[in-house]
């Protein structure tokens, strides 16, 4: 029965074996799958499956449609499941969607759901999760990421922020559009899809331009060649034309780097100018004949929000005019500080808070050069404007506003080298290294720094007077000093004078007549001496009292013969008893 058994179990393995062989030989060589074990980006030959030969198939064999484990054959021209459209998507609300997005829709038929059917490469994802997102944004290390979505989210998101969206359906043959197709896959993967954001040379819409670009053998760059119509700083100008303080602060912090001319293919960091661009690319079809590579354009998501302004708006008006009345404003509040304590304690605050802001500006500028990655803040000129050292004023506005003469003083010297800094920098421009557009910025800030000069000229002048006057106030003679008698010692000089006296009074009541003469002379040769001494000596003023001449020891020794007279009177008196 064992035996038996066995043999059963060794026919039907047997039987299992030839039933798998069957199925397997039954289906197609699998193609290899793009984005694993393909070539890097090169721009070389896609890779296509062979053809499978041909072979009679039995209906309701293990390959037919009847049979146990029936797949379709794949199409033998990969290509032509896909199509590729270039999305246009109109620029938003927030600071960071002013510019536009764009991305790649590749469409195929052959896709297994949704999200393989339909998907939308993005190479403008980031996180503002990201808890490092705010140091690697002002060092210039942000990353950017290419992630995929489905079309229908992509729609629905854009359309929620009333953003439109335009296709364009790119006519390309199917080994570029397979090709296409693989380098997006292979970017896709985690080891790839990171990159440093920059926002004019490395962004989403130069990504795109240089995956389309690279497919088509750089057709798109040929076509590129010609000069742009407005440089970086123009186009940043007009595209954040409704968001004044945006405008404002990209225009101040950048250098001169925007300020280049630059290409057709350059100008398309902005999805816009892309678009624009990919109407005037042809390539070669089959045959040879040159067509458009845009084969149609329609409308995807539509919107009523505006197109953005066609040229940058004019601003230096108003920049000159703001900086004419803000000049002559503190140059005024300066002079009402004189007599005003209300007007100087606002004329103090209002330098502790430009003091702030400029000299904030102005190590941001030396900071953006020599410590982050941002090459758009190298060798701002606007430093000339915004001189580093006015932080300093920050807190001698406040001491100006409590009436500190030595502040005063001191803001004036800070805030008139401010006004030859930025005068010496408007200067400069006749030079051809010195080339950036910030004359919005010097029509302001020059008259500024002179009217506010002007105004702590005028407070510093009066705070000196106000000194002079206090010193020399101090310095007056008493009137009792002007009443006194100018023949008359000085008080000073008898009080250097008692010591003597007492000496010899306590001298003649203790020594006899004899030590007495002998005492009085030597006190008269101390008196005289102590008063040549004095003669010679400053004063507590630290001026030389020159009006005591020889008289003034004779007039102590006169005080002292007296004495030594009644000295030796008494001494007789006591003899003669």
């Amino acid at each position: 029965m064992h035996k038996g058994l066995r043999r059963f179990l060794v026919l039907l393995a047997l039987a299992a074996t030839l039933v798998v062989s069957g199925l397997v030989a039954a289906q197609p060589s699998p193609p290899p799958r793009l984005g694993e074990g393909a070539p890097a980006m090169t721009g070389q030959a896609p890779l296509e499956p062979p053809a499978p030969p041909p072979r009679p198939i039995d209906p309701m064999g293990p390959g037919g449609p009847g049979g146990f484990g029936f797949q379709p054959p794949p199409p033998r021209d990969l290509g032509s499941a896909l199509t590729v459209y270039v999305l246009t998507f109109s620029p938003g609300d927030h600071p960071f969607y002013k510019f536009g997005h764009n991305a790649i829709w590749i469409h195929d038929i052959t896709g297994r759901n949704t999200m393989a059917r339909d998907r939308v490469y993005n190479y403008g994802t980031f996180s503002f999760g990201d808890p490092a997102l705010i140091p690697k944004f002002f060092l210039g290390r942000f990353m950017y990421w290419l992630s995929a979505a489905p079309i229908g989210w992509t729609k629905e998101a854009y359309r929620a922020e009333n953003r439109g969206i335009v296709a364009q359906e790119l006519d390309l043959s199917s080994a570029q559009k397979v090709e296409l197709q693989r380098r997006l896959e292979e970017n896709l993967l985690p080891a790839n899809r990171y990159y440093k954001y920059d926002y004019y040379r490395d962004n989403c819409s130069t990504r795109v331009r240089d995956m389309i670009d690279g497919v088509i053998d750089g057709r798109v760059k040929a076509v590129s060649k010609a000069p742009a119509r407005m440089t970086y700083r123009e186009h940043t100008l007009r595209l954040t034309a409704d968001l004044a303080a945006e405008e404002v602060i990209l225009n101040l912090v950048m250098g001169d780097f925007i300020d280049k001319p630059i290409t057709v293919w350059e100008e398309s960091f902005i999805p816009g100018e892309f678009q624009k661009t990919l109407r005037s690319v042809t390539i070669p079809g089959p045959d040879g004949t040159e067509h458009p590579v845009v084969k149609r354009e329609f409308i995807l998501v539509p919107t009523d929000r505006p197109d953005p302004a066609a040229a940058p708006p004019v601003w230096w008006p108003w920049a000159l005019v703001s900086g004419l009345l803000s000049g002559l404003l503190l140059a005024v509040l300066g002079l009402q500080a004189r007599t005003s304590g209300a007007a100087r304690v606002l004329f103090g605050l209002t330098i502790s808070f430009w003091g702030l802001v400029t000299g904030f500006l102005g190590i941001f500028f030396i900071a953006a050069w020599v410590f982050t990655d941002h090459v758009v803040g190298y060798r701002n000129e606007n430093i000339f404007l915004c001189a580093p050292w006015l932080i300093v004023l920050t807190g001698t506005g406040i001491r100006v506003a409590l009436n500190r003469v030595p502040s005063i003083l001191f803001a004036n010297k800070l805030v008139r080298a401010a006004a030859a800094f930025a005068l010496l920098g408007t200067v400069l421009k006749v030079l051809p290294w010195f080339d950036q557009k910030n004359f919005f910025f010097i029509l302001f800030f020059v008259p500024f720094w002179l009217g506010l000069a002007y105004g702590l000229d005028s407070l510093k002048k009066h705070a000196e007077q106000v000194l002079v006057d206090a010193v020399g106030k101090k310095a007056a003679p008493k009137p009792s000093d002007a009443k006194a008698d100018p023949d008359k010692p000085a008080k000073k000089k008898k009080k250097r004078a008692k010591p003597a006296e007492a000496a010899s009074e306590a001298s003649a009541s203790s020594t006899t007549p004899a030590e007495t003469d002998d005492d009085a002379e030597q006190a008269e040769a101390k008196d005289e001496s102590s008063a040549a001494e004095s003669d010679e000596k400053p004063d507590d003023g630290g001026v030389v009292a020159t009006g005591e001449t020889a008289d003034e020891p004779k007039a102590q020794s006169d005080v002292a013969k007296p004495k030594a007279e009644s000295a030796k009177k008494e001494g007789d008196a006591e003899d003669a008893s």
